[in-house]
């Protein structure tokens, strides 16, 4: 299982199951339920449009996991 976040605010990976967003604002995402591995990717904007909007970078927030045959994961945006 793999979940991907784009955001153009700048992780900050302070756990395995916490990652910091900071920025014009400053938010908390924090899952939990199963095991997550968590990286993160810079990706430069180059559609000049979307750069008005998300600014000239962008972050991917992967987190990825097996694949079970039961349980469940939360994921929870705290604003800070």
């Amino acid at each position: 299982m793999c979940f991907n976040y784009l955001t153009p605010l700048v992780p900050t990976i302070e756990s395995p199951s916490c990652v910091l967003l900071s920025g014009a604002r400053l938010v908390r995402l924090i899952f939990s339920g199963t095991e997550l591995t968590t990286t993160m990717e810079e990706i430069a904007m180059t559609d000049k449009k979307l750069a008005l909007d998300w600014g000239e970078k962008i972050y991917r927030l992967q987190l990825a996991g097996e694949v079970k045959d039961t349980g469940s994961c939360s994921l929870k945006v705290e604003p800070l």
